[in-house]
């Protein structure tokens, strides 16, 4: 079922500020599945010097799809999102050296599983106009009490 996402603006789904907000827009979302979109541009953090946002850069744009997944469903529910961790990705497959620049990309994240105790994993893919441009496995961990986990006396 989708859900209503157009009321929050993506800052408010996303436990980032500033310039570690990468995405522009939530296109889709729904029980199993987000569509978000990213407009990189020269001059933002992740771009280097050169003018170049390599494509390894496409890990962080996909833990922030899945981040703001778990936002628009927290959100949903009344609450805030929460912090969330990258465990790790299995076959990042990049067809691409590095993602231009002022050029709309849409990634998404499929849930493949969630745990109950906050283990994750979902199958992200990033695209543009000319087809798939990335596609990789994301594990991710979101801790049910984050100050309990942080202080290790998690049970």
């Amino acid at each position: 079922m989708a859900l209503d996402f157009s009321r929050w603006h993506i800052a408010e789904l996303l436990p980032h500020a500033g310039d570690m907000i990468l995405l522009t827009a939530v296109e889709h979302c729904d029980d199993d599945r987000i569509v978000v979109t990213a407009v990189p541009h020269a001059g933002t953090i992740l771009v280097d010097e050169h003018g170049v946002l390599p494509a390894w850069i496409g890990i962080e744009y996909m833990a922030q799809a899945i981040a703001c997944f778990a936002g628009v469903h927290e959100r949903a529910r009344g609450a805030a999102p929460k912090v969330g961790f990258l465990l790790g990705t299995r076959s990042y497959d990049s067809k691409v050296a590095v993602f231009a620049l002022d050029k709309p990309l849409w990634i998404s994240a499929q849930k493949q599983y969630q745990e109950s105790n906050g283990l994750g994993a979902f199958l992200c893919r990033i695209e543009d106009e000319t087809g798939l441009l990335v596609e990789a496995s994301i594990n991710v961990f979101e801790p049910p009490e984050l100050e309990t986990y942080l202080s290790g006396q998690q049970s």
